[in-house]
């Protein structure tokens, strides 16, 4: 069937009352002990990014004024997967705002890489390493790592421990 989740990377640790408001379970760094598909689940990914994970639908992480206010004064990274359908997002938010967006929707075309904005510094060869592998290797998919990827490289979490690319310094 295929992981839906969406993870928020936070910049720094964020406003206790946001996390109040979404009923976040702050697992702290200890690990994720939650009712994946019916809580948010907060955890340190390291010194520098705290993330909230959503298992299954991630439309509460997603609202743009709660990225707005998560985002007050900070950086923020977004990213949505859903496996099932070949589907990988990450966005960069700052101050308030969306900065850059990077999009993957195997539905679209085989080869669809949507980009706005101007992606971190190291997205490049991050894409370049993975349209290398989907030469060499046709049968798999490897656009859908590139927004996975950038996320990884910028707050150091990926969705299922398995980092596939480049270990690349991507400073956001």
């Amino acid at each position: 069937m295929g992981m839906a989740i969406t993870y928020v990377g936070i910049k720094g640790k964020p406003d206790a009352d946001l996390l109040k408001s979404l009923e976040v379970n702050d697992a702290g760094s200890a690990g994720l002990d939650c009712d994946y598909e019916n809580e948010i689940a907060g955890i340190a990914a390291n010194e520098n990014w705290y993330l909230l994970i959503k298992y299954g639908n991630g439309e509460a992480l997603q609202r743009a004024e709660l990225l707005a206010a998560l985002s007050k004064n900070t950086r923020l990274v977004v990213s949505e997967v859903e496996e099932h359908v070949m589907f990988s997002a990450s966005f960069g938010w700052e101050n308030g705002r969306e900065v850059w967006s990077i999009v993957h929707d195997s539905q679209a075309g085989e080869e669809h890489l949507a980009i706005k904005g101007a992606v971190p510094a190291g997205c490049a060869e991050i894409a370049r390493f993975s349209l290398k592998k989907q030469e060499e290797e046709n049968d798999c998919d490897y656009i859908f790592e590139i927004p996975i990827e950038l996320a990884r490289n910028i707050h150091g979490f990926r969705y299922d421990g398995n980092a596939s690319g480049p270990d690349i310094a991507v400073n956001f």
